[in-house]
């Protein structure tokens, strides 16, 4: 195995587009790996540890306790409103976490969108409206929608649908979104550009919990941060903003 470069502090804070200090504080917390080289003991990360601590956060909407309620650290992804992201690298796994997902935001008086292709779509919905996930208040607001041809009909279509939900008297919004399909209309640019955009124009403007779903297989590594980074509701120390 060949030896992985490391970062000193400056490149991994740049790596992860964040604060020497925050750097500082999550090593001391012991919630970011790092190595000590050297009579100063300075900091040096692996590049893979400071991916796998960006993809926590997807991880720990996943998971689930002994008494199989989905469990998760306090947040702001835990706000009505919020805008996060889950990887997954089996069809199996797109279907746990978007039942987790709406097992832990759907209210008694919920509605969820479903935005993915027509088989990935059709696969949610079914299991969406099984057993206890679909209590009988809030089944027949299991919506599957389709994506629009750009980002500002995309956003246009949310808003129009989004709106009907708002006056229909709903405690809770919950959109699940499967980003590949996004990507195939869109293009990697476009995709990014309306992510950088949603929390504000959509998810915090109309309240709708948004889980993005990224699926491993496809997307590239690079292009996998670039779509955690623009999840802000997915880190308790979102230091520096993000462009677009």
């Amino acid at each position: 195995m060949t030896d992985e470069p490391l970062l000193d502090i400056k490149q991994a804070a740049l790596f992860l587009n964040v604060s020497e200090t925050s750097l500082r504080r999550w090593t001391n917390d012991g919630r970011l790996a790092c190595l000590r080289v050297g009579g100063r003991h300075e900091r040096r990360f692996r590049r893979s540890d400071l991916v796998a601590f960006l993809e926590q956060p997807a991880r720990a909407l996943v998971a689930v306790s002994s008494s199989g309620s989905a469990s998760t650290a306090e947040t702001d992804e835990d706000a009505q409103g919020s805008h996060v992201c889950g990887l997954y690298g089996t069809d199996g796994d797109r279907i746990g976490i978007a039942i987790t997902f709406v097992q832990k935001k759907a209210s008694r008086r919920a509605a969820c969108y479903v935005l993915a292709d027509a088989d990935v779509r059709a696969a949610i919905v079914a299991r969406l409206r099984l057993g206890e996930t679909a209590r009988a208040a809030w089944r027949d607001w299991i919506v599957p929608c389709e994506a629009a041809p750009s980002v500002e009909e995309q956003y246009r279509s949310l808003e129009d649908q989004l709106s009907t939900t708002q006056h229909a008297g709903l405690d809770s919004t919950l959109l699940i979104c499967d980003m590949w399909e996004l990507a195939t209309r869109f293009g990697m640019v476009g995709l990014m550009a309306y992510e950088a955009g949603y929390a504000e124009r959509i998810a915090k403007r109309f309240g709708v919990s948004t889980l993005c779903l990224y699926d491993v297989r496809r997307f590239s590594g690079t292009d996998l941060l670039d779509g955690l980074r623009r999840h802000r509701d997915m880190f308790r120390y979102p230091d520096a903003p993000v462009g677009a």
